[in-house]
């Protein structure tokens, strides 16, 4: 008997041993980081920009479901079951969850969690102000906040494009007054408003297409056999081609993409491309020719359709945030391994590491300071506000960040 009590008290030990230590390490990570103090936390994680704010609420997605909470306070307002490959994306004021795919799509109120309506799986596209449905022989414009038929174009099976030009998930892009759609190995133009089709086809090359003004631009991302300078031909709404290009991996080959993820950075007609020699230049769809070029090396990495965020590979930094309408240089960040990024137009966030943690740098385009670097994983950004996922220790944080002058407070709990 003597030995169990033994082996008990030594059991006791360890157990002591190992909670202290999870206790140390748990306080020890907390107090790494500096910045602007959480306004609240949650207690479990949350997927990769699983974190979105509209209006007063916060929705989180996490593994088992949604949680909508309230932004001021952390209180929470709603949960509700939701697919682990399911995506959520801002449209307008309200959110929508579809699952991976051409999954089936819920329209719902972030403050209450009830599903205002949905649609069945299929070839769809979600807009800030409408949500588009190709089935079979027609498209369907149906409205974002009740699923009202708003218009109808009967045609051939369609498709939408890849990427609109702005477009960043997980907040639906504005695609403007005419919508490109691909039927039979060509692209149509409708009128977003009425749903009338303008004259003219213009031919597809499995990658990119833009509406511009009347007509409509398409790229062709592979460059030809035996071409070593990532070269795109953009096929012009005039009949005109040209060449652009796009950035390399640190191994040397060619992205093919004008950024990450099918992401097109820029505004309005004007895309981020980048130039045979390796550096990142503002192309003009409508007119063929650049509006300005970097001096410096790099490739577009994010953007937010006023700002442009360069590294130097796609996989590293140094980090530059330009100015998207004069490529000016906001300011700089040398020395970051990349691995996401994020800009808001108020913020810029960046995945990378400090002494082997992974860590969230933040920046305020303001005035170009850094505000927090913070322990954990990005999981959503705003335009004061950032959400970080603080995996050992299975919680989201929310942290808004104040304006210029408005009291940028001390360390991280």
């Amino acid at each position: 008997m003597r030995w169990l009590w033994g082996l008990l008290c030594l059991l006791l030990v360890v157990v002591y041993l190992l909670a202290s230590h999870q206790w140390e390490v748990e306080n020890w990570v907390r107090r790494l980081g500096e910045g602007p103090a959480a306004a609240w936390s949650l207690p479990y994680g949350s997927r990769d920009d699983g974190v979105v704010a509209v209006g007063g609420a916060v929705v989180v997605a996490t593994k088992e479901g949604l949680v909508g909470v309230r932004r001021s306070s952390g209180e929470e307002l709603w949960r509700r079951q939701a697919p682990e490959s399911s995506s959520l994306t801002v449209a307008g004021s309200l959110v929508v969850l579809r699952e991976r795919g051409r999954g089936a799509i819920e329209v719902v109120d972030p403050a209450s969690g009830v599903t205002r309506w949905s649609a069945p799986r299929g070839s769809l596209l979600i807009t800030r102000d409408a949500v588009y449905v190709a089935d079979c022989c027609q498209v369907v414009k149906r409205g974002i906040a009740d699923g009202r038929v708003l218009w109808r174009w009967a045609g051939a099976e369609a498709e939408f494009p890849l990427s609109f030009v702005g477009g960043h998930a997980p907040y639906a892009p504005d695609v403007g007054g005419y919508l490109p759609v691909k039927v039979h190995g060509s692209w149509a133009l409708l009128d977003t408003a009425t749903g009338a089709a303008l004259a003219g086809r213009w031919k597809d090359y499995d990658w990119y297409a833009f509406a511009v003004g009347r007509g409509v631009a398409v790229t062709d991302n592979r460059p030809p056999d035996g071409d070593p300078r990532c070269t795109v031909r953009v096929h012009l709404p005039g009949g005109r081609a040209t060449e652009v290009f796009t950035g390399r991996h640190d191994d040397g080959r060619c992205t093919k993409l004008f950024a990450r993820a099918y992401d097109v950075l820029g505004a309005g007609g004007r895309i981020a491309v980048s130039t045979q020699d390796g550096r990142v230049q503002l192309f003009d769809l409508a007119t063929g020719r650049a509006v300005w070029t970097d001096a410096s090396p790099g490739v577009p990495i994010d953007g937010d359709g006023r700002t442009l965020l360069v590294g130097t590979s796609p996989e590293r930094g140094p980090v530059r945030l330009l100015d998207l309408a004069t490529g000016r240089v906001i300011f700089s960040v040398p020395g970051l391994t990349v691995s996401e990024t994020s800009v808001s137009g108020g913020l810029v966030a960046v995945n990378g590491e400090d002494n082997g943690w992974p860590t969230v740098f933040v920046h305020r385009i303001a005035d170009g300071k850094q505000v927090a670097h913070i322990r954990g994983r990005l999981v959503g950004l705003g335009e004061d506000w950032v959400a970080v996922d603080r995996a050992w220790l299975d919680s989201v944080e929310f942290i808004p960040v104040p304006p210029p002058g408005g009291g940028d407070r001390g360390l991280n709990p």
